[in-house]
């Protein structure tokens, strides 16, 4: 598959990034300071996604792409409350992040497991999440 990339400002989505080239590139984007969402497959519509979700951060964990976000909240119970929802909206969907719950704050991360890297449902997710805390 040959990799794409496209540019939103700082934001660089890479096709094809489970390739040796497409990692490379994912690489050195990340070390410019770009954020970068790496995917295996083109996916219409990811662009649309990718700018619809704020505060996301792409990561490598293991070797895979993963899209992260935290949220702040006041208290305990706030970022509990939310980490319900969260987990509601993935359990309608059949599609679960790992969540991780603090006093004070919520850390999400999204990515398809099968796939180990990011998929549209991913993106789309991501976006639901940002929509519950700002909801």
């Amino acid at each position: 598959m040959a990799n794409a990339l496209r540019l939103f400002g700082l934001r660089a989505i890479v096709t094809g990034a489970a390739s040796g080239v497409g990692e490379a590139i994912v690489r050195t984007l990340i070390k410019h300071g770009a954020e970068v969402l790496a995917v295996d497959s083109a996916n219409s519509g990811i662009e649309t996604h990718f700018n619809s979700v704020r505060g996301v951060q792409g990561a490598v964990v293991d070797g895979v792409m993963q899209l992260q976000r935290e949220f702040g909240f006041d208290n305990f119970e706030q970022a509990m409350a939310f980490s319900n929802r969260v987990g509601d909206i993935a359990e309608a969907e059949g599609h679960h992040p790992a969540i991780l719950t603090e006093w004070g704050k919520v850390t999400v991360t999204w990515w398809s497991h099968k796939i180990r890297g990011l998929h549209n449902n991913d993106l789309i997710m991501a976006a639901r999440t940002d929509e519950v805390y700002g909801g």
